[in-house]
């Protein structure tokens, strides 16, 4: 019974020993990998300085991406005496292909103002709050500005600041101001010049009044002619088929005025435009009797054919809205003025360019006379 227990309890330490020993195995094994993941690197652009030159000291660490990374905080790490860290750059991330680690990196601008060969201690980075220092120290040789010791009379002590013996003058200022009105018109007139734009100019463009507001105008001014009888009826009623063949060329758009009055009516029946069509019909062939037949009518029949032509036109009128405001119209001018202006700017360009260099001239003259 007493072997029994001492074998199984063997058993149980050997296990436990086992299982133990897998643990510990694991973890330093966790702890080598994640160490070969994090790599610390620095180096100076250069070595050698002299005093007061400046040198960047560039820092980068490789770890994986994501880790909580601090760089060295010279407030708290004190590089050489003879050192000054004068700025800090930003951090500048590089993401690896994978995405699974990264290199951040940051540089410090250096510089010293006294000779000697400085030592830049082992610099601390933490990752993840475990701390890596560089595997070396840096070192940076800060060299003297060499001094003819022969030639120490030509070492100067530095002089106080000197006032200007140059004064501006209204003079000088009036010819500068001058000098810059001739170079902005010169180089506008050059501009214009080499943009080779067509020269446009703006005019007021009355709209132009819908159809049945043309026609009405014309028949009113043929009634008040009053030439609707006699040797003036022809003329009278050539005026009133014209007004109405206009009409119906804009209104309906097509050519009324090659046509004849039966052609007319059939093409308005085809468009089934009906509407007084028989009043139409009846000026229209008055018309014609009168023009071709030497028909004499009354005056009450003139006065008819006037009121029908009238009436066709308002009852077949188009809506639209008449826009009475002028408009603004940009238009290119005559091919004859475009030349013409073309060669007025070349002419102006050469004068201000002439005068332009007179005037700096003579601004570069008053300026001789006063540092002479």
């Amino acid at each position: 019974m007493l072997s029994s227990r001492l074998f199984f309890r063997n058993i149980l330490l050997d296990m436990l020993f086992r299982n133990l020993f897998a643990v510990l195995a694991a973890f330093f094994l966790c702890l080598a990998i994640t160490a070969q993941k994090v790599v610390v690197n620095a180096r100076l652009d250069s070595t050698t300085i002299r005093v007061g030159e400046q040198v960047r000291l560039r820092t980068g660490v490789k770890s994986p991406a994501g880790a909580d990374v601090l760089f060295p905080d010279f407030s708290r790490q004190k590089l050489d005496t003879a050192i000054e860290v004068l700025e800090m750059s930003e951090i500048d991330t590089l993401l690896s292909e994978d995405g699974k680690s990264w290199e951040l990196q940051r540089s410090y601008l250096l510089t010293a103002f006294d000779s000697a060969a400085c030592q830049i201690p082992r610099l601390l980075f933490e990752v993840n709050g475990s701390k890596y220092f560089l595997d070396k120290e840096l070192s940076l040789k800060v060299e003297s500005v060499p001094v003819n010791a022969e030639r120490l009379d030509l070492i100067r002590p530095f002089h106080t600041p000197v006032s200007a013996v140059f004064k501006w003058t209204s003079h000088l200022l009036l010819w500068c101001v001058a000098l810059w009105l001739c170079g902005g018109m010169l180089l506008c007139v050059g501009i214009t010049l080499f943009s080779r734009k067509t020269f446009t100019r703006k005019i007021k463009a009355v709209p132009p009044l819908p159809p049945h507001q043309t026609a009405l105008d014309a028949l009113e001014k043929l009634r008040l002619k009053g030439e609707r009888v006699g040797n003036g009826q022809k003329n009278y009623f050539m005026e009133l088929s014209d007004v109405l063949r206009t009409y119906l060329y804009k209104r309906f758009s097509f050519n009324a005025k090659e046509m004849t009055t039966h052609e007319i009516i059939e093409t308005l029946k085809d468009k089934k435009e009906t509407l007084s069509l028989s009043e139409l019909h009846f000026v229209l062939d008055m018309a014609d009797l009168v023009k071709f037949a030497r028909h004499e009518v009354s005056l009450l029949e003139s006065d008819r054919a006037l009121f029908q032509a009238a009436n066709y036109v308002q009852t077949t009128r188009a809506e639209v809205e008449v826009d009475a405001e002028p408009q603004n119209t940009i238009v290119p001018i005559e091919e004859t003025k475009q030349t013409r202006l073309r060669l007025l700017l070349v002419v102006s360009a050469i004068f201000l360019f002439a005068v332009s260099l007179s005037v700096f001239a003579y601004i570069v003259y008053m300026l001789w006379l006063y540092f002479r």
